[in-house]
Parts: C-alpha cells; structure tokens; sequence
C-alpha cells in the first residue's frame, strides 16, 4: 500500500504550560545563550496511508493528540492554523528530523494504534518541531541544533525552511560481497590488514586465520573477519 503522506502537527494548547518548549529554553540559557524569550514545541507524525482527510483528522484527534491539553493541524503548521496557540512573536524555527533508513521507535506502536482504531497505514515517521522566539543569531541557532536538539549520528536538522511533507527516502542498498585475500599473505601484511581494518588482532591470531582458510581453501569476507575480531576481542 502506498497513498499520500499526511503531515500532523501537535502542540500544546495556548495558555498552558508546554514542558517541552520551557526545558529546551532552560537548557539554551545553560549554554549562555540568553536571547531566547519563549519556545514551543511541536510533535509532527507523517503517516502514509490511502485513507481520506477525515479518517486522518480522526487519528490524529482520537490517537495523536489529548484533546484536554493538545491542539493539532493535519498539512498545517499548527500554531499558525489554531486560534489561540500562542504562537512565538516572529519566532526562528528548528526541525528535526530521523535520517534516512534509521529506525523510527514510535512507528510500530503507532501502527498497532491506527490498526485499532479500524484504520489503515503502511508507514509512520515522526519529527519534532521548535519555534524559538527572541534574538538570536544563525550561529546561535545552529549551535542549539547541533548541541541541544538534534543527534548528529541518527538525525539531521532544517533552520527556517519550510518543512518536508515528508521524512526524506533512504537511497536504495545495494549489497557488494567484499573478500579479503588473506590466504598468501605474511606476516608483516597481515598486521598490517589488523591495523588497517581495525581489527585489533594479534599477530598469532591473524596467522590462526590466515592458516583456517587456508586450510578451508577459500578467502574469508569482511564481515567474517570483522566477527572474528569482535569474539576474541
């Protein structure tokens, strides 16, 4: 199943507490940045479904949202389309985002939910959306994006653009079976394959592969090699 990607937005409703947005501007003060008046925080889910609007507006009320202490928007930025959101006076806006092929941690359960709900989904994502308010330079921005927000090894960042409809697609994998010529090699090129590779293996234990497949006559992958190292480390 393929269909449309639907981009919710959820924040905090106007004249309550928003937790999220009060830590992040505590946390940018901590770094001695103290241009920084307000932050609110938004909780963006993109779902790929083939249902219609109003079955997405019922996911996100019925699922995504608390309708006590939330509001939402569905293919809207959701402090500029709900009255009364409170919305930051010109604020300078971070949006994180997973990167591609990273495991997204709330997907699963949010599939189960809409599966409960009677409803259909093929994939979910999600982003987290923050709205600063106050002065602040770019390199202060980036610097809260890159110190504060974002984690640089799973996830990446946008300043002041307009948002993606949807999480960018992991390029395609293609698998390469990669061999490692250990068989002729002596000993000098074997440490040096230790070091290069990061194996960390003794000179002993690099001539005890070398000699097994040898003897299995056949010269081991990257990935054999790798797993070796890992066990006798």
């Amino acid at each position: 199943m393929k269909g449309k990607v639907w981009r919710i937005e959820v924040a905090t409703r106007g004249g309550l507490l928003d937790p999220a947005g009060a830590g992040v501007r505590s946390d940018i003060r901590d770094l001695g940045i103290t241009g920084v008046t307000d932050v609110r925080f938004v909780r963006v889910t993109f779902i790929r479904t083939k249902e219609n609007r109003k079955a997405v507006e019922a996911i996100a009320a019925e699922l995504l949202s608390d309708p006590v202490s939330d509001v939402f928007a569905v293919e809207k930025h959701v402090l500029e389309a709900q009255p009364g959101a409170a919305v930051p006076h010109r604020p300078q806006i971070i949006e994180v985002v997973r990167k591609p092929g990273v495991m997204d941690p709330v997907e699963a359960s949010t599939l189960k939910g809409i599966r409960d709900m009677g409803r259909k989904a093929s994939e979910v994502h999600t982003a987290r959306r923050y709205l600063l308010a106050g002065s602040l330079s770019h390199d202060e921005l980036v610097l809260i994006a890159e110190k504060l927000l974002a984690n640089p090894s799973i996830e990446t960042y946008c300043l002041n653009a307009d948002s993606p409809s949807e999480r960018p697609e992991a390029k395609p994998y293609h698998f390469k079976l990669i061999r490692v010529a250990i068989r002729d090699m002596n000993d000098e090129s074997l440490a040096e394959l230790s070091r290069r590779g990061q194996l960390y293996l003794s000179l002993d234990e690099m001539r005890a592969i070398r000699d097994f497949f040898a003897r299995v006559r056949r010269d081991p992958t990257d990935v054999e090699l790798e797993s070796l190292a890992q066990t006798w480390s």
